[in-house]
C-alpha cells in the first residue's frame, strides 16, 4: 500500500451527526472496559399496537440478499463448512512489535468481570495487534481520510475479499475485540450470516472488551484513541462519495443491455454491515448501524446533489435544444442518455436507500439499546432535510410520534429536539406542511402530555420547544395553547441568571408565550379598526400589552384552577415571576405601560365599538386594560417583572430600563392607588432595582425627594406588622436600607425626620390613650395600635437609623405599657400577644452598644486613654433588663392552666426570653471585651449589673424551649421524650398564623440558649435538658447542641485588629426572633445567618462556615488592641 500522504489542510468536523447519544450502559466507571453484552432479544417487545400492526415492521431482523442470487431462487442453501473453517477465524497472532502501538496494558477495575475472566483479558490483551487501518484513524488527527479511502478502495478493485476482511477487522477494532476474519473468510458474500455467527461466538468467549469507538466519541479526554471517532465519521461520511468517483457505486447488469445497477461494492457493504447490524453482541450492532446511518446520510446527500447539480441542467438543457428552430439530434440523443443514466442512478441509489431502511432502520429504531434508538431517531431528521421529496412523510415522520412513548429519557430528548429542526427547515413549503401537519394531528396530544407531565424536566423543555415552532402553523387550539402558557407559572422560585433546567424550562416557554401572542395581536388588529394613537400610545402597542396582560391573566386562571383559595400573594408572586422570564420578548413594552398606568382620562373599551355582549364580555377577559383595581394590580406586577427582567444584565440594557421607568415613577405614585398593598409592593420593588447612578443617567435623580416623601406618607397611612412573611414590611426596610446606602443628605433627612415625628406621636399616645389609672379601654385594640402605627414603624426605621430614647420617654413606655403587661394579660386575646415584641427595646440596647464601641475605638486609636462612662444610658438599659426580668419570672409557667392560656404565657414569655437572650449576651459580650485601663466603665458595668437574669428566669426559659420542641415535633410529625412534669398537649392548638417556621425558630431559640449556657447566666440544667432529644430533630439541632457548629481552626483564633472590631459589631447585632431582618446594625447575626441558611435549606456544612464561634463569649480579657 502506498506511503500515507498528511492532509495540509485544517481538519474540520464532517457535516453528519457526530453527537450520537450517551455512554452505553455498560461501561464501567472509566468509560472504557465493559463486559461484553449480548441481548437475547435485539429489538424490543414492548410495542404500542399501532407500530405493530404497521404492515412496514417486523419483529425479526432481515438480512440483506443479493439482488442477483434473489432472482435465482427464493431460498439460499447454507454452506456446508468443515470443522477447519471455525478455526479460520482466529485471534490474533503476537504482535511483533507491541511498542508501536498505542495500547497500555492497565490491570481492569474490580467491577468488570470475575477475577478469572479480568485474568484472560489481561492475558489475551498481550496479542491484541490493531489492524493497519485502525492504527491510522485512532492516532492521527491530520491524516487525509479521502487519501486513505482511495488506498483501500484501490485495494477493493484489485482484491475485494482482502478489502472486506481490512474493513470488518477495522470494526472489530474499533469494538475492543481480539477475534479476526480472514479473506477466505469473507470472499463469498452467502455465508455472511455463519461468518458473523461465529465470529459472534468467539467475541463472546473473550468476556471482557475495551470499545474504543463508544469511548472516543462519549469521553474523548479519557479515551485513548481520541481521534478515532471523528476520523470514523469522516471515513464512513466520505466513502460514498468517492466510491462514486471511483465509479464503485454503479454497474451494467449482465443480464440485459443498459440496465444499471448497483455495484458489487455497495452489495458487499450492505451484505455485511446488515449481516452485523442484527448480532445479538450490543456494541457489533452498534458500530454497524452507525456505519449504514453514515452511509444513508451521504447517500440521501448524493441523490439530491444528481437531480439539483445534473439532472435539472441537463433536463433544462434538452428542453431548450428542443425548442430550437433547428435543433441537434446528436445533442438531443447526448442528452436524452445522460438524463437516463443519472434518472437510473437515482433509482439505484433510491433503491439502496430503501434496503438500508427495511434491513437496519426499521428494526433497529426499536432496538433494546436506548443509543441505538437515539442514533436512529437523529439520522432518521438528517435523511428527511436531506431528501424530503421521499423521507418527509407520515410514513416515516409516524416513527418520531411512536418514539414519544419510549422509555429512556435519552430518546424521547432525541425526539423532541430533532422535532424543531425539522420544522423550521420546512416551515415556508406548502408540500411538507401537510405531512407535518398530518403528524400533529396524529401525535399532537401525546407532545402537549409530555410537555405537561413528563418526569424528566429537559424532556419537556424540549417539547416546548416543538411548540414553539408549531405555534404560527394553526395545530394549536386555544385550550391547549392555555395549557401551555400556564407553565410559564413554575411551582418554585427561578432566577432569570439561572442556568438550571427549570430557567431555561421557563425560558422556553417565555419565547412560546411571545410567539403566541405575536399571532394573536395580528388577529386582534385584523378584527378590529383601531386609531392609530389610543390613551396616549400608538395601537399596536396597545394591542400588545392589552393581549400580554389578558393571556397572562387567563394563564395564571388556568394553573390556579383546582386550588380552591389561592392567595393574593401567592398569584402576584408567580405573575412577578413570569413576567420577569418575559422581559426579552416584551421588555420594550415597560414604557408603554407605564404611559397607560399614567393616563390622565379614563380608560375604557369604547374605542373598539362593539356592540354584541356576548363578544364584549369575551373581550374583556382576553384583553385587559386598566380600567379596575384588579386589572391595575395585574399591570403593576407585569411592569415589576418586565423591569427585574433586565436585572441580570448591567450597562446599557439597565440603564435603558431606568430611562423607560424612572420618569413615571412620582406620576405612578401620584395616580395610582398605593394604599393598595399589591400595588404598593410592585412599586417599591422597582424603586429598589435602581442604584443613584442609574437615577442619574435618566435624569430623574431630582425626583428622588418627592418620591421619597410620597412613599412616606404611604408609610404614615398603612398599618406595618413585623411577619416573616409580610411583604409591604420587607419593601418598607429594603427602601430605607437603599436610602441609607446612597447616602444623600435630604433624602436621609426625610427618614431622620420620620423617626422623630414617629416618637412624638408615640409619645403622646402613650400619655394620652394609655393611661396607667385607665382599665376601661379596649386594651385588643390600644395594644395593636401601639405596635401595627407607631412601634413596628420605629423598629424598622431603627434598622437604618439610630433611635435615640430619654430617660424620661423610657420612664413613660415602662409604666404605661410594659409595667402593665401582667395586669392586662388577661384582657388581651391571642392575635393581639402575637403581636408584642420587644425589639424596640432591643434595638435601643444594640444602638448604644454600638455607639460605645465605636467611640472606644475612637479613642484608643486617637491614643485618649479616658472614654466617659454613659451613666444614664447604662442606667436605662439596666432598668429595661429589671423590667423584662419582673415579667417574666412573675406572670407564672407558661405551662399551668389551661391549653389556650398557656399559649398566650408561651408567646408573651417568648417574645421577652428572646429580647432578654439579645440584650444580655451582648451586653457580657463587650463587658468581656472592655480593656483593663477602662476601670470606670468595668464598675459601671457591675454597679448597675448585678445579675442579668433573676433566680426563676432559667425556669421561663426552659418552659418556652419545650413549647418551641413540642410545636416543632409536631409540625415534623416526630415522637420525643420528656422529662416527668413536662406533659403538654397542643394537638388542638393552631399556631400556624403565629409560627410560620417553626423549626427555625426552634433551632435559633436553642443557639441563643447556648450562648447563655456559655456566659454562665443560666442554670446548667437547660444545657441537660437540650440533649434528650438531640438525636432526633437531624443533624443540625446535634451540632448546635454539641457546640461543633461553633467549632473553627485553632489557626483562626488569632484575631487581627480589623477582624476583630468587625466580631465585636458583629457580636452586638441582635434579633429578637428567627430570622429577624430589623436588627439596627448592617451585617447580620449570627442567628439570622442560621435561620436563613434554615429557611434556604443551606447544607449543614455551609451553616457551620457562616457561624461565629461563641467560644468568643468565655471569661478571657480581650487585649486593647483586639477591640
Amino acid at each position: 500500500m502506498s506511503t500515507l500522504r498528511r492532509s495540509t489542510r485544517t481538519r474540520s468536523k464532517p457535516s453528519t451527526i457526530t453527537d450520537l447519544g450517551s455512554d452505553d450502559d455498560s461501561s464501567n466507571e472509566s468509560g472504557v472496559l465493559s463486559t461484553v453484552q449480548q441481548d437475547d432479544r435485539t429489538v424490543m417487545t414492548d410495542l404500542s399496537d399501532e407500530e405493530s400492526s404497521s404492515d412496514v415492521d417486523n419483529n425479526d431482523d432481515d438480512d440483506y440478499e443479493d439482488p442477483s442470487t434473489a432472482k435465482k431462487s427464493k431460498k439460499r442453501k447454507a454452506p456446508v463448512r468443515t470443522k477447519t473453517s471455525r478455526s479460520n477465524i482466529r485471534p490474533v497472532k503476537k504482535a511483533k512489535k507491541q511498542a508501536e502501538t498505542n495500547l497500555t496494558v492497565n490491570k481492569p477495575p474490580s467491577n468488570t468481570g470475575t477475577r478469572k475472566e479480568q485474568e484472560e483479558y489481561l492475558e489475551v490483551i498481550k496479542d491484541f495487534e490493531p489492524t493497519e487501518l485502525f492504527d491510522i484513524l485512532a492516532n492521527d488527527e491530520n491524516v487525509s481520510i479521502e487519501e486513505i479511502i482511495r488506498n483501500y478502495l484501490d485495494g477493493y478493485i484489485e482484491n475485494r475479499a482482502t478489502f472486506i476482511a481490512e474493513f470488518i477487522n477495522f470494526l472489530l477494532c474499533c469494538c475492543g475485540a481480539v477475534v479476526r476474519v480472514e479473506e477466505h473468510d469473507v470472499s463469498n458474500n452467502e455465508t455472511a450470516n455463519e461468518t458473523i455467527s461465529e465470529l459472534q461466538m468467539m467475541f463472546q468467549q473473550q468476556k471482557i472488551h475495551e470499545a474504543f469507538l463508544l469511548v472516543s466519541k462519549n469521553n474523548k479526554r479519557r479515551s485513548k484513541y481520541k481521534p478515532l471517532y471523528q476520523n470514523f465519521v469522516e471515513f464512513m461520511s466520505k466513502l460514498i462519495q468517492i466510491a462514486n468517483d471511483m465509479q464503485l457505486l454503479f454497474t451494467e447488469s449482465e443480464d440485459s443491455d443498459s440496465e444499471i445497477g448497483p455495484n458489487q461494492f455497495v452489495i458487499d457493504l450492505l451484505t455485511w454491515l446488515s449481516s452485523l447490524s442484527v448480532s445479538k453482541i450490543r456494541c457489533l450492532r452498534q458500530i454497524a448501524t452507525s456505519c449504514l446511518y453514515l452511509l444513508q446520510d451521504s447517500l440521501t446527500e448524493y441523490i439530491v446533489e444528481i437531480e439539483k447539480n445534473y439532472l435539472s441542467k441537463l433536463t433544462k438543457q434538452l428542453t431548450q435544444e428542443k425548442k430550437r428552430k433547428r435543433p441537434s439530434e446528436k445533442t438531443i440523443e447526448r442528452l436524452e442518455e445522460s438524463v437516463t443514466e443519472l434518472q437510473a442512478n437515482q433509482q439505484v441509489i433510491e433503491g439502496v436507500i430503501d434496503n438500508i431502511i427495511k434491513l437496519c432502520f426499521l428494526h433497529r429504531f426499536k432496538d433494546v439499546d436506548e443509543n441505538i434508538r437515539g442514533e436512529s431517531v437523529l439520522h432518521l431528521s438528517v435523511w428527511i432535510n436531506n431528501y424530503p421529496e421521499f423521507f418527509l412523510k407520515v410514513t416515516y415522520l409516524k416513527y418520531f410520534g411512536w418514539l414519544l412513548s419510549d422509555s429512556s429519557v435519552y430518546v424521547r430528548q432525541q425526539v423532541l429536539k430533532t422535532l424543531p429542526q425539522l420544522i423550521a427547515s420546512q416551515n415556508n413549503k406548502t408540500n411538507s406542511n401537510s405531512s407535518i401537519r398530518q403528524f400533529f394531528e396524529r401525535f399532537k396530544e401525546k407532545i402537549l402530555s409530555i410537555a405537561l407531565h413528563d418526569v424528566d424536566l429537559e424532556v419537556r423543555l424540549y417539547s416546548i420547544n416543538v411548540f414553539v415552532e408549531v405555534s404560527s402553523l394553526g395545530y394549536l387550539e386555544d385550550l391547549e395553547i392555555l395549557q401551555i402558557s400556564s407553565l410559564i407559572y413554575y411551582d418554585e422560585e427561578v432566577k432569570v441568571q439561572s442556568h438550571a433546567k427549570s430557567s431555561r424550562f421557563l425560558a422556553a416557554v417565555a419565547k412560546f408565550f411571545g410567539r403566541v401572542l405575536i399571532e394573536k395581536n395580528s388577529e386582534f388588529s385584523s378584527n378590529y379598526v383601531l386609531e392609530d394613537e389610543i390613551f396616549g400610545l400608538n395601537s399596536e402597542s396597545l394591542v400588545k400589552a392589552g393581549n400580554l396582560v389578558g393571556l397572562l391573566n387567563k394563564s395564571l386562571s388556568y394553573h390556579f384552577q383546582n386550588n380552591e383559595n389561592p392567595s393574593s400573594k401567592l398569584k402576584l408572586k408567580k405573575l412577578f415571576q413570569a413576567a420577569e422570564f418575559l422581559h426579552p420578548y416584551f421588555g420594550t413594552l415597560i414604557e408603554d405601560i407605564c404611559k397607560l398606568l399614567t393616563y390622565k382620562d379614563d380608560i375604557s373599551y369604547d374605542f373598539l365599538n362593539i356592540e354584541d355582549e356576548e363578544e364584549d364580555t369575551i373581550i374583556k377577559k382576553e384583553f385587559i386594560l386598566p380600567v379596575d383595581t384588579k386589572s391595575i394590580v395585574l399591570y403593576s406586577t407585569t411592569l415589576n417583572g418586565l423591569c427585574h427582567g433586565v436585572s441580570v444584565q448591567q450597562g446599557q440594557a439597565k440603564f435603558r430600563v431606568a430611562e423607560e421607568v424612572l420618569p413615571f415613577f412620582e406620576t405612578l405614585l401620584s395616580q395610582l392607588p398605593i394604599h393598595i398593598a399589591d400595588i404598593l409592593i410592585p412599586l417599591l420593588s422597582i424603586f429598589n432595582l435602581f442604584k443613584f447612578e442609574e437615577w442619574i443617567h435618566s435624569g430623574c435623580e431630582k425626583n428622588m425627594s418627592n418620591i421619597l416623601s410620597k412613599v412616606m406618607r404611604t408609610f404614615n397611612e398603612m398599618d406595618i406588622s413585623l411577619k416573616h412573611d409580610d411583604l409591604v414590611t420587607k419593601w418598607f426596610a429594603k427602601t430605607f436600607e437603599l436610602v441609607k446606602e446612597m447616602d444623600i443628605t435630604n433624602l436621609n433627612d426625610i427618614l431622620i425626620n420620620e423617626v422623630s415625628s414617629l416618637m412624638l406621636h408615640l409619645q403622646k399616645f402613650l400619655t394620652d390613650k394609655l393611661d396607667p389609672s385607665d382599665y376601661d379601654s379596649d386594651f385588643n385594640e390600644l395594644t395593636t395600635i401601639l405596635y401595627e402605627t407607631y412601634l413596628n414603624k420605629l423598629v424598622l426605621l431603627g434598622r437604618s437609623y439610630s433611635i435615640e430614647l430619654d430617660s424620661d420617654f423610657l420612664k413613660l413606655f415602662m409604666e404605661n405599657f410594659i409595667s402593665r403587661l401582667p395586669i392586662i394579660f388577661e384582657y388581651l386575646n391571642q392575635e393581639t400577644i402575637s403581636v408584642i415584641n420587644f425589639k424596640f427595646l432591643t434595638q435601643f440596647v444594640t444602638w448604644n452598644l454600638q455607639t460605645w464601641t465605636d467611640t472606644i475605638k475612637n479613642s484608643l486609636s486617637t491614643s485618649h486613654n479616658t472614654v466617659g462612662v454613659p451613666k444614664d444610658k447604662i442606667m436605662m438599659i439596666a432598668s429595661i433588663i429589671e423590667r423584662l426580668n419582673t415579667i417574666l419570672v412573675s406572670s407564672g409557667h407558661t405551662r399551668s392552666g389551661e391549653i389556650e392560656e398557656s399559649v398566650k404565657k408561651f408567646l408573651l414569655h417568648w417574645n421577652i426570653c428572646n429580647a432578654l437572650a439579645d440584650i444580655v449576651s451582648t451586653l457580657k459580650v463587650f463587658e468581656y471585651s472592655l480593656p483593663d485601663n477602662l476601670k470606670l466603665w468595668k464598675e459601671a458595668f457591675e454597679d448597675n449589673f448585678p445579675y442579668f437574669l433573676q433566680e426563676g428566669a432559667s425556669k421561663c426559659f426552659t418552659d418556652v424551649y419545650i413549647f418551641l420542641e413540642s410545636i416543632t415535633a409536631k409540625s415534623l410529625d416526630i415522637y420525643i421524650d420528656r422529662l416527668a412534669g413536662e406533659d403538654i398537649n397542643i394537638n388542638e392548638v393552631s399556631l400556624e398564623n403565629v409560627i410560620s417556621l417553626p423549626e427555625s425558630e426552634f433551632l435559633l431559640f436553642t443557639i441563643k440558649l447556648k450562648g447563655l449556657i456559655k456566659l454562665k447566666l443560666i442554670s446548667n440544667q437547660v444545657e441537660e435538658r437540650l440533649q434528650i432529644n438531640k438525636e432526633k430533630f437531624g443533624s443540625l439541632y446535634e451540632k448546635i447542641v454539641d457546640n461543633s457548629i461553633f467549632e473553627r481552626d485553632q489557626q483562626n483564633d488569632i484575631i487581627h485588629e480589623e477582624n476583630a472590631t468587625h466580631q465585636t459589631k458583629a457580636t452586638l447585632v441582635s434579633s429578637s426572633s428567627a430570622g429577624d431582618e430589623f436588627d439596627p446594625i448592617e451585617n447580620p447575626t449570627q442567628e439570622e445567618e442560621v435561620a436563613n441558611a434554615i429557611v434556604t435549606n443551606t447544607n449543614d456544612d455551609d451553616i457551620a462556615d457562616d457561624v461565629d464561634d461563641i467560644s468568643m463569649m468565655d471569661n478571657d480579657h480581650i487585649e486593647t488592641s483586639e477591640i
